[in-house]
């Protein structure tokens, strides 16, 4: 599939490279599907204030193989399906409070994350959103008790932090877990951090419950049920 842009949409939001760094204009509200994947002319992105935008679209910087290092806008809503997938070189993401949407595969194949804090309020986290994202260490997951997608750590064997600020340990789609079945040696030495309190009902929670590691934590905002 072919995706074009109205060319007045282009020259509002085509942004412009300088030294290295992509300058996304003041007032853009979208990143279209498609619109920046497979540029290798940047390693970072620079939303420009005032900042309006709400979307990433799907595929929107995937595969970009210099990018390093993006700070999501606040006020982004919604980070669609594979919008940084196989972005390689790709080390350090900040994602807002204001995300409450991230879609399938979003960070797939991001092999040089390391660390990923997701917003507290997050809504909705799908499907294999960071899986075999090979480097990754730790994760910070939200603060509530809603549903997760399928093996959203599928491929991530170098994890030794799962952090939960929820209370009551989110389900699975699916009933399914966070790691693929074959990667179940991952729980014999990764740490899962829970609320005080809440230790035991991990430890019998469908897709939880693998973790030989659970310890708590006392958080700084109060858990979500």
């Amino acid at each position: 599939m072919v995706w074009t842009i109205a060319p007045d949409v282009a020259a509002r939001t085509a942004g412009r490279v300088v030294d290295s760094v992509l300058y996304i204009p003041a007032g853009t509200k979208t990143i279209d599907p498609y619109q920046y994947a497979g540029r290798g002319d940047f390693h970072t992105v620079i939303f420009e204030k005032p900042c309006r935008v709400r979307q990433l679209g799907t595929h929107a910087f995937e595969s970009c193989g210099r990018l390093r290092e993006i700070n999501l806008p606040a006020g982004l809503d919604d980070i669609a399906s594979q919008a940084f997938a196989y972005d390689s070189l790709l080390q350090v993401v900040t994602i807002p409070e204001s995300v409450r949407h991230i879609g399938s595969n979003a960070f797939a194949f991001c092999r040089k994350l390391r660390t990923v804090a997701l917003p507290r309020r997050l809504k909705e986290l799908e499907s294999y959103a960071f899986c075999e994202c090979s480097d990754l260490e730790e994760i910070t997951f939200p603060a509530n008790s809603n549903m997760l997608g399928e093996m959203i750590l599928w491929g991530c064997r170098k994890m030794r932090n799962v952090i939960v600020p929820s209370v009551t340990p989110p389900t699975f789609d699916c009933n399914s877990q966070l790691f693929d079945l074959e990667e179940n040696f991952i729980y014999d030495r990764c740490t899962l951090t829970v609320p005080p309190g809440s230790e035991r009902r991990y430890a019998a929670a469908p897709g939880w419950r693998f973790f030989k590691h659970i310890q708590s934590k006392t958080f700084q905002n109060k858990s979500s049920k």
